[in-house]
C-alpha cells in the first residue's frame, strides 16, 4: 500500500497529541549507543564507567514501518494508525522521530557529560563541538536503522504550528 500526503495528513489530524515540555532525566539504550559512537568516529574519551551510562536494557522490536515521520514542534503522533483506503482500512505502524526532542535531548546530553568532567575533548573543542558531534551521530545511526526496519517507507516532515496546525512534505523514500 502506498501512502501519499492526503494519507499523512489524516493519520496526523487524527493522532497528534501535544508535547509536554521536554524533559531529560537519564539516558536510554539508545542516546548511549549516540554517545559511544560519536566517542569512536571523533576520537574523544568517556569515562564509560560512571553511573550515568548505566542505563536499562531494552528489547529491540523486530516491528516494520511503513511509513517515517520527521517532526517539527512541540507534538507527537501515535505509532499506530487504521487508514482507510480504496482497499478498505489498514493497520499502519508509523515511525515518528521529532527532531526537536532530539535537539533537546542531545544538548542536554552533552551538557551533562561536559559538567561532569565524563568526557575528556581535544583541545579548544567544547560543549558545543560534542553537541555537533552526538547530533551528527545520532542522524547517522537513526537512518543506519530506518534502512533496516522502514526499507522501501515514504518519508514525510511534519512541521507543527503552536497551535496544532501542521504542514506535511514529501521528502523521499528510505
Amino acid at each position: 500500500m502506498f501512502l501519499d500526503k492526503t494519507h499523512i495528513s489524516e493519520l496526523v489530524l487524527a493522532n497528534r497529541f501535544k508535547l509536554s515540555n521536554f524533559t531529560f532525566d537519564k539516558l536510554t539504550v539508545k542516546e548511549k549507543e549516540i554517545v559511544f559512537s560519536a566517542s569512536s568516529n571523533f576520537g574523544f574519551e568517556i569515562k564509560e564507567k560512571d553511573a550515568f551510562f548505566q542505563v536499562d536494557s531494552v528489547i529491540e522490536s523486530q516491528k516494520k514501518y511503513q511509513v517515517v515521520v520527521l517532526i517539527n514542534g512541540n507534538y507527537g503522533i501515535k505509532s499506530k494508525y487504521l487508514l482507510q483506503t480504496d482497499e478498505g482500512v489498514n493497520a499502519i505502524e508509523v515511525l515518528s522521530y521529532n527532531q526537536d526532542l532530539i535537539k533537546f535531548r542531545i544538548r542536554e546530553i552533552a551538557k551533562k557529560l561536559i559538567d561532569k568532567n565524563l568526557v575528556k575533548l581535544y583541545p579548544g573543542c567544547d560543549e558545543e563541538y560534542l553537541y555537533e558531534v552526538l547530533l551528527e551521530s545520532s542522524d547517522n545511526l537513526f537512518f543506519e536503522r530506518l534502512k533496516k526496519i522502514a526499507k522501501d517507507a515514504p518519508i514525510y516532515q511534519v512541521s507543527f504550528e503552536v497551535d496544532g496546525g501542521f504542514e506535511v512534505e514529501e521528502m523521499g523514500i528510505v
